[in-house]
């Protein structure tokens, strides 16, 4: 397996259930070697792989311990220990709040998208109760970002021409894994929605696949397994699923890890748990193929360019290569060629380097055309004088510049006010002296 930075994982998947996670890990192009160092007091287990060309983390609740506090813990850690993710995707089963409007089935997928004044999440247990005794939800939570919303459009339009596209996904799973064979699609599933006590009849549809609605989800800690508070969420707020995650994810970390919620539909949120005993591996498995069928639609360009544009250099050393003494052998030299050349990888480069020879090995790196994005920093360069004319305390700090100092930055710290000034051709260097608290707000 493929060992991968932690730099350039920047899609976060986030399960409540082994079943959801298995799901999703059947679905990944591939599966990556596991995470051996994390953040100090992340606990959680984590799957990287790869899908649609993303590098994803997939994250599950503790067994037995579910819920929005949890989920939210969950979330925050991740973002700690994989500090480039972009979005996240919260995907598993929930129970359905079906209308005239959305004829919603056991086995259907539901989407979070905003609406109604509502970012796409609507967290059902936090509000007031008002002199009438109902109770009035207040809670306000962040929308998808714009580019998932773009890759749901998208896929709307695909889904339309191709019904058949995650069904295929699904079965090929099935078929890859004969074990899971829970996941894949039974006919003689039986699928019964009970209104005012009563069991609906409803037409039979032509195509066994699954149907996409998008709307709100309804989300809290509390579990929701009553027909007479489904239908009363659906009548008011127009709710088309209801599960107990993604408020947590969304109220904890959404201004940072902005999330779609993508839920497969294992029960109608009443008291039948046969419905989802029945469905849930089904219903996990459809929503995992959404989610794969969406990333292959979201441009890989829009999850590599991360954080704010500010140049920023990662100060802990740990992982980073160590060349033991070196005194400039070819052995060696290979050995940090192998780290430094261009096209090693995609992370920011960092060699902890022991000697002059190494030195000068790293100052052609730094040289070379193309090779921009680099941060050189001087540190307490309080004796510079040019050709070292002061004595033997003093050194000539530009003897240590790269060849060529256009390509990227150099950063010193000095006492010496003057040290501008002795630098020289200021058509060579563009200096600027900054003072401490200045430099602060650059770092």
């Amino acid at each position: 397996m493929r060992v991968l930075p932690v730099e350039q994982y920047t899609v976060g998947c986030i399960c409540a259930l082994s079943t959801e996670q298995n799901a999703l890990i059947c679905m990944l192009d591939e599966e990556h070697a596991e995470l051996k160092l994390r953040q100090p007091n992340d606990s959680n287990i984590y799957t990287l792989g790869s899908m649609g060309g993303h590098n994803i983390v997939i994250g599950c609740l503790p067994k037995g311990n579910y819920g929005a506090t949890p989920a939210a813990q969950l979330a925050t850690d991740m973002m700690r220990t994989f500090k480039n993710i972009k979005f996240g995707l919260i995907v598993g089963i929930g129970g359905a709040a079906p209308s005239k409007e959305h004829d919603i089935r056991l086995g259907d997928i539901v989407v979070s998208v905003p609406g109604n004044g509502w970012g796409g999440v609507l967290p059902h247990d936090v509000g007031k109760k008002l002199a009438d005794g109902r109770f009035q939800i207040t809670g306000s939570l962040n929308k998808p970002p714009q580019i998932l919303l773009q890759a749901v459009a998208k896929l709307e339009g695909m889904n339309e021409r191709k019904p058949d596209m995650i069904p295929q996904l699904v079965k090929a799973m099935a078929e890859e894994h004969p074990t899971l064979n829970r996941y894949a699609y039974d006919e003689h599933r039986v699928d019964i929605l009970y209104k005012d006590g009563k069991h609906e009849e409803r037409p039979v549809r032509a195509s066994r696949g699954p149907v996409i609605h998008h709307g709100l989800v309804a989300s809290g800690n509390q579990v929701i397994k009553n027909a007479e508070t489904r239908d009363r969420l659906m009548q008011e707020y127009k709710v088309l699923c209801i599960e107990t995650e993604a408020a947590g994810v969304a109220a904890g970390v959404m201004d940072r890890l902005p999330s779609l919620v993508i839920r497969g539909i294992s029960d109608y949120a009443d008291f039948d748990e046969n419905s989802n005993d029945n469905w849930q591996s089904y219903a996990a498995a459809v929503a995992a193929a959404y989610a794969k069928k969406l990333l292959e639609i979201v441009p890989v360009e829009s999850t590599t360019t991360v954080g704010d544009p500010i140049f920023r250099v990662q100060f802990n050393c740990q992982n980073f290569p160590l060349v033991e003494p070196f005194i400039g052998r070819e052995m060696d030299l290979e050995k940090i060629w192998q780290e430094l050349k261009p096209d090693a990888s995609i992370r920011r480069k960092m060699l902890v380097l022991k000697g002059i020879p190494g030195g000068v090995a790293a100052l052609k790196w730094l040289s070379q055309e193309g090779n921009s994005k680099w941060l050189l920093i001087y540190g307490n360069v309080d004796h510079h004088s040019a050709g070292g004319q002061y004595g033997s305390g003093s050194y000539d700090v530009t003897k240590f510049f790269p060849d060529s100092v256009d390509n990227g930055s150099i950063l010193i710290t000095t006492k010496a006010w003057g040290l501008t000034k002795d630098l020289g051709d200021p058509n060579l260097y563009l200096l600027q002296s900054l003072p401490l608290m200045k430099l602060r707000s650059y770092l």
